[in-house]
C-alpha cells in the first residue's frame, strides 16, 4: 500500500507541474506493487536423488519488488535450495513433501505437492467386488479386492473379520474364501499393506429359504354327509422343505361352508347343502378343493372309512386301496384266507375290483365297500349276520363275501351277531340276529340273512352297531337308537326297556356324529363338545367319578375348553378322542396300555396320551387297542397283542405302525 501511495503522489506532482506551465528536467519514478505468484515447473511425482528447478513468477512481471523465499514442509523427504525467483529441489527419501513460495511484497503464495517414490508405484485405494451380501450357515463365498492403480507395486491385502464366530474369512492375495458360521451379521475388510487404505463388506448370515414350487391339498374334491360339523384340509407343499410362508384360505361359498386355516392346515366348518370352493394361496402359487356337501346322493356314495379298530381286531386301507387286518382271527374276521391271529397288519384276501374305501368289523365278521359301491362281509356267519342268505358257518374260504348284487351303498356297521348298512340313497337296511328288537324292524324275533329295510325314511347319515343294540344319526343332525337297553344305552332316561324301532335320543338336533362299541355311546356336537351315555363302568363315559350308568346324553368331564374336540370314539370298555391341537387322549378301562397314557390303571376323565406327535386326525378304539392316524397317512397304535399290529407284545403309548396308509 506504501508503495502504491508514493507512486500516486508522484503522479499527482507532475501533474500539477504541466498544469502550472512549468518545465520538468527529470522524470518522476514510482513503484509497482505485486499481485501474485504462481510456480513455475511443479513436479507432482520425483525419484529419490532426483533434482528439479522451479521458477516463481510475479504478476505482473514488471512488478517493482521481485524477492521471494521458497519453503518445503517435510524438509527430511525434500529440500528446496533458492536463488532469487529461481529453486532447486532435491528429492531426498520415500514420502511427500509441499513446496511453498512467498512473495516478499504482498506476502503471495503457491504450493504443490510431490510424491517422492524410490521407483515403486504407490498405493492409493482399494475397493471390493461386493460392499454387502447373504450366506447361509455352512455356505462359502468368494470375495476379490482390487488395489488401484492396478499398476501400484505392493499389491498385499490383509483380511480380518468382524465376528469370526458367524463369518470366518481365509485370506489367499487379492482373494478371501468366507465360511457362514451361525446367524448373524458380520464385516469382512480388506486393507492394503501400501497406504492402509481399507474396503469392507456386509455379510448377513440366514436360513436358506426353499422357495415354493407347488401347494396341493391331500384330494382335489371331496364330498360330506352332513351340513354340520367339520373337515380338516392337509395343504402339501413342493419342495417338501420349502418355506410355505403365510398361507391365506378362501371359501367360494361362504353359505354352505367358511374356512379358517394356519400354514398347512385349514378346517372347514359346514354350514349348508351346496358345493364350495376352498383355495389355499402362498407365494404366487393356489391350490383348490372342491367340498360337496350333499343330501344323500354323491354325498352318501363318497362316505370313507379308512381305518377301524374291532373288538379283537384291527383294519387299514392303503392309499392304492388295498386292505390290511390284524389281530384275531376267530372265524375268519380278518379275511386273510385262514384263521391264525397276526401280529402285523396282512393283505385281505382280494376280492371283486379290490379296491376298498371302507372298513369296519365287529365280534367274529367284518365287512366293507369297495369304490364301485358294492358291499362285502367275511368272518363268522352266525345268525346270518354276513348277509350272504344262508345261515350259519363262516364265509366262503375265510375271504370277503359280496353281500346281493347292489352297487349303491355308502356305510356299514358291525354288531355281536347283527350288521347294518345304508344306501346312498340315505335308506337304513338290517340282518342278522334280531333279539332285543336291534335290527330296528319293529319285531324282536327270528333273524335275516339277507339285507331288510328300517322303514321307509331316506336321511341316515351313519350307524354303528354295539352289542345288541344300534345307534344312528339323521343327516338333521339327530341321533335314534332302538335294541336292548338294560344299562341305558338307548338314552331314553331309563333302563330295561327295549325298543324295536328307531327312537330318536333327546331332543338336540346338532349333532354330527355317534359311535359305539359295546354298551356306552360317544357323540361329538357341532360345537366341539363331547357327551356320553350308557355303561360307565371303569369311567368308560368320562363324566366324573362314580361308575353309575349313564341313562342320557351327558357332557364328558375335561379341564379346560370342552368344546374343542376333533373326533371321539367308543371304545369296548373305554373312550378315546382328539383335541383340535390333535393330542390324543383315552378315558375308562387302561388295561392293555389301551389308553396310551404309559400305565394301565383306570382314568374316569379324559387323560392325555404319552406321545410327541400333535397332528393325529383320526381315532378308533377296539375292546383291547386303539389306532390313530395322522394326516401324512403314518397309522399310530397301542394296546394289547396281536390286536396292536406292533409284534408281539402290549404297548402301553402310541407306537408308528408305519406309512402309506389312506387318509379319508
Amino acid at each position: 500500500m506504501k508503495n502504491f501511495l508514493t507512486g500516486l503522489a508522484a503522479s499527482v506532482a507532475l501533474a500539477l507541474a504541466f498544469a502550472c506551465g512549468g518545465e520538468s528536467t527529470e522524470p518522476v519514478l514510482y513503484d509497482v506493487p505485486v499481485a501474485g505468484v504462481a510456480i513455475e515447473g511443479k513436479l507432482p511425482r520425483m525419484m529419490v536423488g532426483d533434482k528439479a528447478t522451479l521458477g516463481a513468477m510475479l504478476l505482473p512481471a514488471r512488478a517493482t519488488n521481485q524477492n521471494v523465499t521458497w519453503s518445503s514442509d517435510a524438509p527430511s523427504v525434500a529440500t528446496v535450495e533458492a536463488t532469487g525467483v529461481k529453486a532447486l529441489v532435491l528429492a531426498k527419501k520415500v514420502g511427500e513433501a509441499t513446496i511453498t513460495v512467498r512473495t516478499a511484497d504482498g506476502g503471495f503464495t503457491d504450493t504443490f505437492r510431490m510424491l517422492i517414490s524410490d521407483g515403486t508405484t504407490a498405493v492409493w485405494g482399494v475397493t471390493l467386488n461386493r460392499t454387502a451380501m447373504s450366506m447361509v450357515p455352512g455356505g462359502s463365498s468368494l470375495l476379490t479386492a482390487t488395489v488401484s492403480p492396478n499398476s501400484a507395486t505392493n499389491q498385499e491385502i490383509e483380511w480380518g473379520t468382524s465376528d469370526d464366530k458367524k463369518v470366518e474369512v481365509m485370506g489367499n492375495g487379492l482373494s478371501a474364501m468366507l465360511t457362514a458360521k451361525d446367524n448373524g451379521t458380520a464385516t469382512i475388510t480388506a486393507t492394503t499393506k501400501d497406504g492402509g487404505y481399507k474396503a469392507s463388506c456386509v455379510v448377513t448370515v440366514e436360513p436358506y429359504v426353499v422357495p415354493v414350487a407347488a401347494i396341493a391339498f391331500g384330494k382335489p374334491s371331496m364330498d360330506v354327509l352332513l351340513k354340520r360339523g367339520t373337515v380338516a384340509l392337509q395343504l402339501s407343499v413342493l419342495p417338501p422343505n420349502a418355506n410355505l410362508g403365510t398361507v391365506s384360505y378362501t371359501s367360494s361359498a361362504t353359505k354352505v361352508a367358511t374356512v379358517l386355516g394356519a400354514a398347512d392346515k385349514a378346517t372347514v366348518t359346514l354350514l349348508d347343502y351346496g358345493a364350495t370352493v376352498i383355495t389355499a394361496t402362498t407365494a404366487g402359487k393356489t391350490a383348490s378343493c372342491v367340498i360337496t356337501v350333499g343330501e344323500g346322493g354323491a354325498a352318501s356314495a363318497a362316505a370313507v372309512q379308512t381305518y377301524f379298530a374291532a373288538y379283537s381286531s384291527s383294519f387299514a386301507i392303503k392309499e392304492n386301496g388295498k386292505l390290511y387286518a390284524w389281530g384275531s382271527n376267530g372265524g375268519g374276521r380278518l379275511g386273510n384266507g385262514n384263521t391264525n391271529a397276526q401280529t402285523a397288519p396282512v393283505p385281505v384276501v382280494a376280492a371283486g375290483a379290490d379296491e376298498w374305501r371302507f372298513v369296519t368289523g365287529g365280534d367274529g365278521h367284518s365287512a366293507g365297500i369297495q369304490t364301485d359301491g358294492t358291499l362285502w362281509c367275511w368272518g363268522s356267519n352266525t345268525y346270518g349276520k354276513c348277509g350272504i342268505g344262508v345261515d350259519g358257518g363262516i364265509a366262503t374260504d375265510h375271504g370277503p363275501v359280496q353281500v346281493g348284487s347292489d352297487d349303491d351303498w355308502s356305510w356299514v356297521a358291525c354288531g355281536d351277531n347283527h350288521t347294518m348298512a345304508i344306501k346312498t340313497d340315505g335308506s337304513l337296511w338290517a340282518w342278522g340276529y334280531n333279539g332285543n328288537g336291534r335290527l330296528g324292524l319293529g319285531t324282536t324275533t327270528s333273524s335275516y340273512n339277507t339285507p331288510q329295510q328300517v322303514g321307509q325314511d331316506n336321511d341316515w347319515a351313519t350307524v354303528a352297531c354295539g352289542i345288541s343294540y344300534t345307534v344312528a344319526l339323521r343327516k338333521d343332525g339327530t341321533i335314534w337308537a332302538w335294541g336292548y337297553n338294560g344299562v341305558g344305552q338307548l338314552g331314553q332316561g331309563d333302563t330295561d326297556v327295549d325298543r324295536s324301532v328307531p327312537t330318536k335320543v333327546g331332543n338336540d338336533s346338532n349333532w354330527v356324529k355317534v359311535t359305539t362299541n359295546q354298551s356306552h355311546n360317544i357323540a361329538i356336537k357341532d360345537d366341539g363338545s363331547i357327551w356320553a351315555w350308557g355303561s360307565n363302568s371303569w369311567g368308560r363315559c368320562g363324566t366324573g367319578p362314580g361308575s353309575s350308568n349313564v341313562l342320557s346324553p351327558t357332557a364328558v368331564v375335561v379341564a379346560d375348553n370342552p368344546k374343542t374336540w376333533r373326533d371321539a370314539v367308543a371304545g369296548g370298555n373305554a373312550s378315546s378322542g382328539i383335541k383340535s391341537d390333535g393330542t390324543v387322549w383315552g378315558w375308562g378301562d387302561g388295561l392293555y396300555g389301551k389308553l396310551g397314557n404309559g400305565g394301565t390303571a383306570d382314568k374316569d376323565y379324559p387323560t392325555k396320551a404319552t406321545t410327541d406327535v400333535t397332528d393325529f386326525v383320526g381315532i378308533s378304539m377296539g375292546y383291547y387297542q386303539t389306532i390313530a392316524l395322522r394326516p401324512n397317512g403314518d397309522l399310530w397304535t397301542w394296546g394289547q397283542s396281536p390286536q396292536n399290529g406292533n409284534g408281539s407284545s402290549n404297548i402301553l403309548t402310541p407306537r408308528l405302525l408305519g406309512g402309506g396308509w389312506m387318509v379319508p
